[in-house]
């Protein structure tokens, strides 16, 4: 088996991420610092299918770097991906285990971890088995845990499209943490790219990146911040001690074809979709003291789980309504869905929606109008009239046409709920609009606009 050695610098590719089909992935990871970044940059991009993570003994103690990913993906709204935990090496930890280990987090914000942690072999076994086509594995810690599973099964080997490894040939830390796992995985033949650790050429986490990722207002940025603000990581920062290691190789899966370190790539990639900016307004209120009170203690988990993008389209949205309504933030939802799967800014798509021309149903294609930029005055969104209303809509961005729509069993569920508020308060009573405020509200932060639509690509030219 050949090792295949890519010395990884980093710089601009010409491939548009929106004309790539979603991409199974697997991490293995050693929860440092640098693999929190590198999560949070995979994690957050549509184009990724992270089909599950698990951990390895070395920056962290696998059992706590799993609990720390289950802490992650629940600050994220992801906890719905497999979590296993590898097995510990009979090796010294390393010096710097209690920072990685206490990541960052000041112990106010602290996500809950509720879910138990399962073994690493079992979830990647289950991962790789049941994924449509092959999978890619970035590795950013020892190889352990693929080493592992391929001696159950080699076979899964065949499941694999590439492993993208942060690790070269000793001397390195990940080889030489479990040199036997090199071997071995090397042996089975697996597709490897090593990435080299060149110091001279992976530049630090400085004060200036730091602010410029602070000011970015997504849920990859927004996790970033959250787990390096204890005072002693900022201490880091300032000594320019932490290397971007991980994130240089996460960005690997979005831009194979880098060459050299680009700042504006990596903030890219903490910010997948292009944002709206103002024509009007000097910006958009994120403060909850800026608005009503009833939607002030929702404020940061939207922002924090959904990004600000949505959060505007659906201000944006409510306000052209003129009252908070679960249809309107569904077509909002669905609209920054589009954008995300398409790679679109705003006013690039023509949208045909087919939730027809009748409330409430029909107050979806507001939301889809303010998310997208399609609207009447361009002539880039149509409704269709004929057949039964329903949330789903096609979606077309230069060769790429989608379709998403609204899965049955939320439709059903939704469905119930509001004729069960017109048989209470009628159907346009205060009462009703009221009621309907605080079940949009709840509505707004539960539906994740990543797993409530079914995703079908209709056309996608090469």
């Amino acid at each position: 088996m050949k090792l295949y050695l890519l010395v990884f610098l980093l710089g601009v590719a010409t491939a548009a991420a929106h004309d790539q089909p979603r991409q199974p992935v697997i991490v293995d990871t050693d929860m440092a610092l640098d693999d929190v970044r590198a999560l949070a940059i995979v994690l957050s991009t549509p184009t990724l299918d992270v089909r599950a993570i698990v951990t390895s003994d070395g920056a962290s103690s696998p059992a706590t770097g799993a609990t720390n990913v289950l802490r992650l993906l629940r600050f994220l709204g992801r906890d719905d991906i497999p979590v296993g935990a590898g097995r510990s090496l009979s090796c010294d930890a390393p010096r710097w285990r209690e920072q990685s280990e206490t990541l960052g987090w000041r112990a106010d914000t602290l996500p809950a971890c509720p879910k138990p942690i399962n073994d690493a072999v079992a979830v990647l076994r289950a991962a790789l088995t049941n994924t449509p086509g092959p999978v890619t594995y970035l590795c950013l810690g020892p190889l352990t845990n693929l080493a592992d599973t391929l001696k159950t099964d080699r076979r899964l080997r065949n499941r694999l499209r590439a492993v993208i490894w942060h690790g070269t040939a000793s001397p390195d830390w990940n080889a030489d943490r479990d040199p036997a796992a090199v071997r071995a995985v090397t042996q089975f033949g697996v597709p490897l790219r090593a990435v080299a650790r060149d110091a001279a050429h992976t530049p630090p986490m400085d004060k200036a990146l730091w602010d410029e990722i602070r000011a970015l207002e997504t849920p990859a940025a927004r996790l970033i911040t959250r787990t390096h603000e204890d005072e002693r990581i900022q201490q880091l920062i300032q000594q320019e001690h932490l290397r971007l290691w991980d994130d240089s190789t996460a960005l690997l899966l979005l831009r194979p074809g880098l060459t050299h370190w680009d700042r504006a790539v990596y903030l890219q990639a903490l910010r997948p979709l292009p944002e709206r900016g103002t024509v009007v307004i000097r910006k958009f209120p994120t403060d909850p003291s800026e608005l009503l009170p009833d939607l002030r203690p929702y404020v940061h988990p939207i922002l924090d789980r959904y990004g600000a993008e949505e959060w505007k389209a659906a201000v944006l949205t409510s306000e052209l309504h003129r009252h908070l309504g679960t249809y309107s933030i569904l077509g909002a939802k669905m609209g920054i869905r589009a954008r995300e799967l398409t790679g679109a800014s705003l006013d690039e798509l023509s949208v045909e929606s087919f939730a027809g021309l009748k409330p409430p149903l029909s107050c979806f294609n507001d939301g889809l109008q303010v998310a997208t930029g399609a609207s009447l005055g361009r002539g880039t969104i149509r409704v269709e009239t004929n057949g039964t209303p329903r949330c789903e809509a096609v979606f077309t961005h230069g060769r790429k046409t989608l379709r998403l729509r609204l899965k049955d069993d939320i439709a059903d569920r939704l469905k119930t709920e509001m004729a069960g508020l017109v048989q209470r308060h009628g159907g346009t009573t205060s009462a009703y609009f009221e009621e309907v405020r605080i079940q949009s509200l709840r509505h707004w932060l539960e539906l994740d606009r990543a797993k409530i639509f079914e995703e079908v690509t209709i056309h996608a030219y090469p």
